[in-house]
């Protein structure tokens, strides 16, 4: 995801796929509440009813939540 927020508009904002990232990932994802699994699939859930442009972030989710076990459903 960094990489392809970098090669989007790396050029006109330094730092900023690394600053999503950190947030997105870092911070979120690691609060307390609600299990990793259960996350990814609301995750999951939300960017496909969006549609087609949340591809990349999906593609990322998708795999993020097969290391959490949501294949174990």
């Amino acid at each position: 995801m960094e990489d392809s927020l970098n090669a989007r508009d790396g050029h006109l904002l330094p730092g900023r796929a690394e600053g999503v990232v950190d947030f997105a990932y870092g911070r979120q994802y690691a609060r307390t509440g609600l299990p990793l699994r259960d996350r990814y699939l609301a995750t999951i859930a939300a960017l496909t009813a969006l549609g087609g442009q949340t591809r990349p972030q999906l593609m990322v989710n998708i795999a993020g939540g097969r290391k959490a076990d949501c294949q174990k459903m």
